[in-house]
C-alpha cells in the first residue's frame, strides 16, 4: 500500500551529514501534520559511509538511510546526485508524492504558531 508522501534527501560524508541531520530534526519538530512523514536519505556515490553517530541519529529520527551507488556514471559531478536519486526513489519508494529537499534546508516554527498553541 502506497504512502501519501515521502521526503527524499541526499546525505554524504562531511558537511551534508550535519545539514541532513538538522533538516530531519526540523521536519520531526516543526512540520505539524507532516512531522511523521517518512524520510529517505540516500548516499548515491561509492565512498566512505556516513559517521556512525549520524547513522544512529537518523535511526532515532526514523530516517531510512541507504548507501547505494546510484551515481556511477557522473561520480565526480555531485549535482547529478539530485536527479539520479529522484529517479531511483520514483522507482523504489512507494509514495504518491515524493518531495526532494536539499540538505541545507530546514523548517522553523513561526512566532504566530508558537503563541497559538
Amino acid at each position: 500500500m502506497s504512502i501519501p508522501i515521502a521526503f527524499i534527501i541526499c546525505t554524504e560524508p562531511g558537511r551534508l551529514e550535519g545539514q541532513s541531520l538538522m533538516l530531519a530534526e526540523s521536519i520531526r519538530k516543526f512540520c505539524g501534520e507532516l512531522k511523521n512523514t517518512p524520510i529517505y536519505s540516500f548516499h548515491p556515490r561509492v565512498g566512505e559511509p556516513i559517521l556512525k553517530q549520524t547513522q544512529q541519529a537518523f535511526e532515532a529520527l526514523q530516517v531510512t538511510h541507504q548507501q547505494i551507488p546510484i551515481n556511477r556514471e557522473f561520480h565526480k559531478y555531485y549535482l547529478a546526485n539530485k536527479p539520479l536519486v529522484c529517479a531511483y526513489a520514483e522507482q523504489n519508494v512507494d509514495a504518491e508524492i515524493l518531495v526532494f529537499l536539499d540538505s541545507d534546508k530546514c523548517f522553523f516554527l513561526s512566532q504566530k504558531d508558537f503563541y497559538c498553541q
